[in-house]
């Protein structure tokens, strides 16, 4: 069963659609359909099996979530420079 509608978008992204849809001998509210439906399956979230282990460890260091590119990025720049937790 279709079911209809009706979006406001960019005016680029429609003339991309449109130029999409007229190669593919296609309506562009066709392909536009068949790209929104693409979009939504290709975006279905698995749980991940790793969130069991949330809060599962003792941690002194309680801004991770907002600091992560920071943490993730010390440790770069430790293993780069041959160092170690221990040093």
């Amino acid at each position: 069963m279709l079911r209809t509608i009706t979006l406001q978008i960019p005016e680029a992204t429609f003339t991309a659609i449109e130029k999409q849809a007229e190669t593919a001998g296609k309506q562009p509210t066709e392909l536009a359909g068949e790209l929104l439906a693409q979009a939504v399956n290709h975006s279905k979230v698995e749980p991940d099996p790793l969130d069991a282990l949330i809060g599962s460890i003792d941690s002194p260091v309680t801004d991770v979530a907002e600091r992560h590119d920071y943490y993730i990025g010390q440790a770069v720049l430790k293993e780069l420079r041959g160092e170690s937790d221990s040093d």
